[in-house]
Protein backbone atom coordinates (compact mmCIF):
# COMPACT_ATOMS: atom_id res chain seq x y z
CA UNK A 1 0.00 0.00 0.00
CA UNK A 2 2.85 2.36 0.79
CA UNK A 3 4.46 1.80 -2.62
CA UNK A 4 1.13 2.51 -4.32
CA UNK A 5 0.73 5.74 -2.35
CA UNK A 6 4.26 6.89 -3.17
CA UNK A 7 3.78 6.09 -6.86
CA UNK A 8 0.24 7.32 -7.53
CA UNK A 9 -0.64 9.55 -4.58
CA UNK A 10 -1.34 13.28 -4.80
CA UNK A 11 1.83 15.03 -3.66
CA UNK A 12 1.77 18.16 -1.50
CA UNK A 13 4.03 19.84 1.02
CA UNK A 14 3.24 20.53 4.67
CA UNK A 15 5.59 21.91 7.33
CA UNK A 16 8.72 20.84 5.46
CA UNK A 17 7.47 17.32 4.82
CA UNK A 18 6.08 15.74 1.66
CA UNK A 19 2.63 14.11 1.84
CA UNK A 20 1.24 11.56 -0.61
CA UNK A 21 -2.53 10.99 -0.45
CA UNK A 22 -4.52 8.41 -2.40
CA UNK A 23 -7.87 9.58 -3.76
CA UNK A 24 -10.36 8.16 -6.23
CA UNK A 25 -9.14 10.59 -8.87
CA UNK A 26 -5.49 9.57 -8.55
CA UNK A 27 -6.37 5.87 -8.69
CA UNK A 28 -8.95 6.07 -11.49
CA UNK A 29 -6.65 5.18 -14.41
CA UNK A 30 -4.28 2.85 -12.60
CA UNK A 31 -4.27 -0.92 -12.16
CA UNK A 32 -5.48 -0.28 -8.59
CA UNK A 33 -8.78 1.35 -9.58
CA UNK A 34 -10.67 -1.84 -8.67
CA UNK A 35 -9.50 -1.63 -5.05
CA UNK A 36 -9.90 2.13 -4.67
CA UNK A 37 -12.38 1.65 -1.81
CA UNK A 38 -9.74 0.03 0.36
CA UNK A 39 -6.93 2.43 -0.63
CA UNK A 40 -8.87 5.71 -0.50
CA UNK A 41 -7.53 8.11 2.12
CA UNK A 42 -4.15 6.50 2.73
CA UNK A 43 -1.66 9.27 3.51
CA UNK A 44 2.12 8.84 3.72
CA UNK A 45 4.26 11.60 5.26
CA UNK A 46 7.94 11.66 4.25
CA UNK A 47 10.96 13.83 4.79
CA UNK A 48 12.07 15.80 1.75
CA UNK A 49 14.91 13.80 0.24
CA UNK A 50 15.98 13.69 -3.37
CA UNK A 51 16.36 10.00 -4.18
CA UNK A 52 14.55 7.95 -1.56
CA UNK A 53 11.79 9.26 0.65
CA UNK A 54 12.25 8.62 4.34
CA UNK A 55 8.83 7.72 5.73
CA UNK A 56 7.84 9.51 8.93
CA UNK A 57 4.32 8.13 9.33
CA UNK A 58 1.36 6.62 7.50
CA UNK A 59 -2.30 7.03 8.41
CA UNK A 60 -5.82 7.12 7.00
CA UNK A 61 -7.13 10.61 6.29
CA UNK A 62 -10.70 10.31 7.59
CA UNK A 63 -12.16 13.12 5.47
CA UNK A 64 -10.89 11.51 2.28
CA UNK A 65 -11.69 7.98 3.43
CA UNK A 66 -15.39 8.78 3.99
CA UNK A 67 -15.93 10.22 0.51
CA UNK A 68 -17.52 8.04 -2.09
CA UNK A 69 -17.40 8.39 -5.83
Amino acid sequence: MIKVALTYGRKDYSYGAVRFTLTDRTLSKTPYAKVADSLRGLRIVCQSTDNTPQIITAYWDTKTKQRAR
